[in-house]
Formats: C-alpha cells, sequence, structure tokens
C-alpha cells in the first residue's frame, strides 16, 4: 500500500471516529422532561405582544393591497411591459413604495422569471389610486400570461 493510500485512510478513519464520538455526547434535555423544566425555571418567560402595522403589512402587503384593475401593453417591439394599475389599501394605515410582481406564464403553462416595478407613492388608508405606464421592463418573449401583485409595501411616515 501506498503512502497517500495509508494517509487517506487514516484520514477516513478519523473522521467516521469523530463522528461516532458526537453520537455520544451528552445532549440538553428536552425541555418537557423534569431536567430541562428545572434548567427553565430561572428563564423569563416573553409573551408576544399584539403585532405593530410594519409587522402586519410584511406578512399581509398581498392580502392587504389589492390590484383592482390592470391593464398592460408591450413596447420596444413585445419586449418591455408597461401597465396601468389602480391599487386598493385596505389596510387602516397609510403605506408608500409598494413592489409590484408580475409572474409571466409561458403557454405550456410553465412559469417564467417574473418582473418587478416599485411604485414610490403612498396611499392612505381605504384609498384608490390609479398609477400610468408603470415600467416593469423587460419581459420574456415566451410569455403569454401575466398575473400581478403587490408583493410588499413600506409603512408611510404618519406625520407627512
Amino acid at each position: 500500500m501506498r503512502i497517500w493510500q495509508k494517509v487517506g485512510l487514516g484520514v477516513l478513519g478519523l473522521a467516521a471516529l469523530g463522528g461516532i464520538s458526537k453520537q455520544f455526547q451528552e445532549k440538553p434535555a428536552p425541555p418537557e422532561s423534569p431536567a430541562g423544566r428545572q434548567a427553565d425555571a430561572g428563564a423569563k418567560s416573553i409573551q408576544p405582544g399584539p403585532p405593530d402595522n410594519a409587522s402586519i403589512l410584511s406578512e399581509h402587503a398581498r392580502d392587504t393591497l389589492k390590484i383592482v384593475r390592470q391593464t398592460a401593453e408591450l413596447d420596444g417591439f413585445g419586449s418591455v411591459m408597461k401597465s396601468t394599475l389602480a391599487i386598493k389599501n385596505t389596510n387602516p394605515f397609510a403605506v408608500k413604495d409598494f413592489t409590484v410582481i408580475c409572474a409571466q406564464f409561458a403557454p405550456s403553462g410553465t412559469e417564467l422569471p417574473a418582473t418587478t416595478a416599485t411604485i414610490y407613492e403612498i396611499l392612505r388608508p381605504s384609498e384608490i389610486r390609479t398609477f400610468h405606464n408603470v415600467s416593469f421592463g423587460f419581459v420574456s418573449p415566451a410569455a403569454k400570461e401575466y398575473r400581478c401583485f403587490v408583493g410588499t409595501a413600506r409603512l408611510a411616515d404618519e406625520r407627512r
């Protein structure tokens, strides 16, 4: 056996022993066991408070900012999409800088890479506003269907 084969077997053996020794290391007791409860006895319990507007918006922008009307046209030899969007803010607070995501689909139903556009405006609570000539940039020439929704938004400054 050559020296490099012996070294390789030695490294392989050490790696195997390391994996075996990790299996036999002492693991902490689960919290539902008596030992686990004793360890947690001194820990403070933190109760989550009601969610703030920012966390509501970050988790539910797609549900609370609705595209109520949309038209789209392709410019630039059919490769650039421009759209007119009417968006409704159903939140009880103002939002700004919302990103609209348009999923693209081929005739076979295959989902193609999405395009996005960010609208740097403020929508007041319950407001519906129309935005014209929103550019989504280049779209796939294979796309035949588009499904758009508001993906993200930020809280508007309440002082404005």
